[in-house]
């Protein structure tokens, strides 16, 4: 069998595979994050031992796990799949009209990351001038998405609010237990971290506003797909940077240049959980908005 014919036999292989999954994205989704979040947790209990297990954490890790992998393989990897059946079948449909400019969105907003992560990592010592300061960008952004506007969005408000709540509780969740630790502060929380989380719902919104007008297709699934990918990966770029200046560390294993794959998938659980919140809230109110309806 020559590779031309290998990989004929193999894309077959996947499309009889695919047609039968596809036929219901729930219990496709579902059965896939079952399959794969059960054992992992099961394995990374094992590596950190019988003495640390304490059921209720094992629980809640591995329901953001399942949450999470679930909405990764609903929106994304169940997309994947869609796009090459389709793309075997002569289906396919371009999902980007200008990849260039795509691109650079994307590269510039992973930019002001990495610039807010050095900003912070250098002065974390002035944990007050810190909040101060991102205190005036909160307002500042507060001003230009939701006062200065006409028809004016009270509801981003709401989100900005929602994502800090989530952020903290999740924040006092991890350091209480030992997950992560901040560093050079007096508190176990640093002052900055509200407008911080604030800032993290701020900084989506204005990025996916921008990349949603560059979608061809700008439905519910390509927007989610979008935001799944940008709350996966570009918060982790600032992280990064952090990390390595000494503002916090985790203690979590499996880790990515100090950060975590759980922290992956808890950022990414904060951000869609409050997408959806919102996107509910905003289909209910019959309110236009280019990321949430």
């Amino acid at each position: 069998m020559n590779s031309k014919e290998y990989y004929q036999k193999k894309n077959n292989g996947f499309i009889n595979y695919w047609q039968k999954s596809r036929q219901n994205r729930f219990k496709y989704a579902s059965l896939q994050s079952i399959y794969f979040i059960t054992p992992l947790s099961v394995i990374m209990q094992l590596l950190e031992g019988y003495k640390s297990f304490i059921f209720i954490n094992f629980m809640i890790k591995f329901i953001i796990g399942l949450i999470s992998y679930f909405l990764l393989t609903y929106f994304i990897t169940f997309v994947l799949h869609e796009k090459r059946f389709k793309k075997l079948t002569n289906k396919s449909k371009n999902l980007i009209t200008n990849s260039q400019k795509f691109v650079k969105e994307i590269t510039i907003g992973a930019l002001k990351l990495i610039i807010a992560g050095i900003f912070i990592g250098y002065f974390k010592s002035y944990d007050f001038w810190i909040a101060i300061l991102l205190a005036t960008k909160v307002a500042f952004d507060i001003y230009a998405l939701v006062l200065k506007p006409i028809r004016k969005k009270w509801i981003l408000l709401f989100g900005m609010l929602l994502t800090c709540v989530a952020g903290l509780i999740g924040e006092k969740w991890g350091v209480t237990n030992g997950y992560w630790e901040y560093h050079k502060i007096e508190n176990s929380l640093p002052l900055w971290l509200p407008f911080a989380w604030i800032l993290a719902f701020i900084f989506l919104y204005k990025l996916e506003s921008k990349l949603i007008v560059l979608l061809k297709n700008k439905t519910l699934r390509n927007k989610i797909i979008l935001a799944i990918i940008l709350a996966l990966l570009l918060p982790a770029f600032g992280e990064i940077i952090t990390i390595k200046m000494g503002v916090w560390t985790y203690y979590w294993p499996y880790q990515i240049f100090g950060v975590p794959l759980y922290a992956f998938l808890c950022l990414a659980f904060v951000h869609m959980l409050v997408y959806f919140i919102l996107h509910l809230i905003f289909k209910k109110l019959n309110i236009k908005d280019t990321v949430f309806n």
